[in-house]
C-alpha cells in the first residue's frame, strides 16, 4: 500500500492493484477508493465504537473522539514518510482503535472487509445516523467556548530516527489470521437510534 497510500502514485492506488486491473475489475474512479470506502469506514468505526459524528469530531476524549483524540507520533519523516509508517499504539492508530476496540489495525482492516465484502446498500444505511440524531446533535448555536484544539508536536524537537526504530521493533498483527476469524463469524454492524427504528424493528 505504501505507494499509493495517500494518492495514486504511478499506476498504483490506495489498495495497491495496478489503475489497469482495478479497471478490469469494473471500477472507474480510483478516487473512490480513498474517499467513498473512507467516507464508508468512518460510519462504521463510528458505529463500532457506539459514537456519534460529533463525538468523533469534536471530543478529544480516548474511545469517544478521533481528530482532537490524535496525539501526534514523533516518528514521521517529513520528507519521505507516509501516514502508514505511524504504529498502532501512536497517533492516529492509537485514536482509531481506542474506537473501535481491535487490538491492531490489521484486525481492523479485516473486520471492515470482511463486512464490506458482502455489504448490501441495507447493510450501509444501517451504519448511518439517522437525520433526527444528527439534527438534535447539531439543534442550536454552537457554543464556541467549547471548541477542541488538538495536541500540537513541534517537527523540530524530537529524534524521529530513534521512533522509528522503536516503533520498527514492536511486533505486529496478522491480517490474515484476523480475516479468517471474521470470515467465520462475520460482523453484524448497525447503528442504534435514540429517535428512530433500527432496520430490524422496521
Amino acid at each position: 500500500l505504501k505507494p499509493g497510500e495517500i494518492m495514486p502514485c504511478g499506476d498504483f492506488v490506495g489498495d495497491g492493484d495496478t489503475e489497469s486491473t482495478m479497471t478490469a475489475g469494473g471500477v472507474a474512479n480510483k478516487a473512490h477508493l480513498f474517499y467513498d470506502v473512507g467516507a464508508v469506514a468512518i460510519a462504521w468505526a463510528m458505529t463500532k465504537g457506539n459514537i456519534t459524528s460529533k463525538q468523533f469530531w469534536q471530543s478529544d476524549v480516548a474511545g469517544e473522539g478521533f481528530w482532537n483524540a490524535v496525539v501526534p507520533w514523533a516518528g514521521y519523516d517529513y520528507d519521505t514518510g507516509y501516514p502508514g509508517e505511524c504504529p498502532d499504539d501512536k497517533g492516529w492508530k492509537k485514536a482509531l482503535l481506542d474506537i473501535t476496540g481491535h487490538a491492531c489495525m490489521e484486525a481492523f482492516y479485516a473486520e471492515f472487509d470482511v463486512w464490506a465484502g458482502s455489504a448490501t446498500e441495507a447493510s450501509v444505511l444501517a451504519i448511518l445516523e439517522a437525520q433526527c440524531d444528527v439534527d438534535a446533535a447539531t439543534d442550536g448555536v454552537f457554543d464556541l467556548s467549547t471548541a477542541k484544539s488538538g495536541s500540537s508536536l513541534d517537527p523540530c524537537t524530537f529524534d524521529a530516527a530513534a521512533a522509528r526504530t522503536a516503533a520498527a521493533s514492536r511486533s505486529s498483527c496478522n491480517y490474515n489470521t484476523h480475516k479468517a476469524a471474521f470470515e467465520a463469524a462475520p460482523p453484524t454492524v448497525e447503528r442504534t437510534s435514540a429517535c428512530a427504528p433500527t432496520s430490524s424493528a422496521a
